[in-house]
């Protein structure tokens, strides 16, 4: 029985599923038939007219598609469509009737009501769901299930997303409000060591920072180990080496919690059983500017910031991408060079923790 593909399912996942399948095996039940009921209990859902697969069906097998490949978006996706999509559509519309006017009418609503970058998001979503309906039919993995979709164009495809909604950042904090934040008494703890990690690992994605667990840190051999399956646009894990200055604001951020599974839990003072939302760290940042009367920034602008500013420090851009884990898109770089370019990330992340660390005591 297949528990995964690496580096997509990491070790503890796989373990975890051997155990699963286990006690499957051990209370008489066939672990492989389970792992194959999500699809069936979905077919019997297509019990709409000439037998092709409803709405409800695809948004089932979707989203079932992407548990299995660990995508860490299948319940913010699963929840969109649900809860956006699915009453325009209705559950039992077989797919190949859905219009591009249903589509347009799902969109309409959400930007009539502000949410113009919701509404790309799940357009995103749409179209990636119904480009797996109309692959399917010819799918070989999928001849034995008996459901169809005859789905012969996207629905999607046609309806443009609202291109004003989204803007590439630019806003590029400078040295002296790095210092301002860094020891600013307004800005609230924990929120304030979440951003001095952010900055002292050279930028990671402030959702890495805020959702990541203790068991990812290992002080005897001073590495963060981000999980493939945390760290986005990456099939493989990302080492962050730990140097004393990052290992201090660790030491920090334990104090807060010591009990904690998380380094920054949803619940802090009990054992939570999760971390952070996405919005906590974005919704404090916006209190503090205004509060600071400081020009309006948002946590990925501290992203865009450590790459600025170890340039000037001399950083070259290609440690820049490695110490940020960036997508590799050439071929070479994504099949064939599994060098990890540890002693790079951590000259480059040496020199930028010492500037941090001046700034800190000014």
């Amino acid at each position: 029985m297949a528990l995964g593909t690496w580096p997509s399912t990491p070790l503890v996942k796989a373990r975890q599923r051997c155990h699963d399948a286990r006690c499957q095996l051990e209370a008489g039940i066939d672990p492989q038939d389970q792992r194959d009921q999500v699809i069936r209990e979905a077919t019997t859902l297509s019990d709409v007219t000439e037998g092709y697969g409803s709405v409800e069906t695809l948004f089932q097998l979707y989203i079932a598609n992407l548990q299995r490949q660990d995508k860490r978006s299948w319940h913010e996706q699963k929840r969109s469509l649900d809860l956006d999509a699915l009453p325009v559509l209705g559950a039992a519309t077989p797919c190949r009737g859905v219009t591009p006017d249903q589509i347009r009418e799902i969109l309409h609503r959400l930007i009539s009501r502000g949410a113009a970058v919701q509404s790309n998001r799940i357009h995103s979503y749409l179209h990636t769901a119904f480009e797996f309906a109309r692959l399917y039919d010819n799918d070989p993995r999928q001849l034995k299930t008996g459901l169809k979709f005859a789905l012969e164009k996207n629905p999607v495809a046609d309806v443009p997303k609202d291109t004003s909604a989204e803007h590439a950042g630019e806003r590029v904090l400078s040295w002296d409000e790095l210092a301002k934040i860094w020891n600013d008494p307004l800005l609230e703890q924990p929120a304030q060591q979440a951003i001095r990690l952010i900055l002292a690992t050279g930028g990671q994605r402030p959702g890495e920072i805020t959702e990541a667990a203790w068991s990812e840190f290992d002080f005897n051999t001073c590495f963060w180990i981000l999980p493939a399956q945390r760290a986005r646009k990456a099939d493989r894990d990302h080492l962050i080496p730990l140097n004393p200055f990052i290992s201090e604001i660790l030491m920090s951020i334990r104090v807060l919690d010591p009990e904690s599974t998380w380094l920054f839990p949803a619940c802090p003072g009990t054992k939570a059983d999760r971390p952070w939302g996405k919005s906590k760290l974005p919704h404090i940042i916006r209190s503090y500017c205004k509060l600071a009367d400081m020009t309006p920034w948002v946590p990925r602008d501290l992203r865009r910031t450590a790459k600025t500013l170890m340039r000037e420090l001399g950083v070259s851009k290609f440690d820049r991408d490695r110490i940020q884990n960036h997508a590799i898109n050439d071929v070479s770089g994504q099949h064939y060079d599994r060098y990890d370019y540890l002693e790079e990330k951590r000259k480059g992340l040496d020199l930028w923790c010492g500037r941090l660390e001046r700034i800190s005591k000014s």
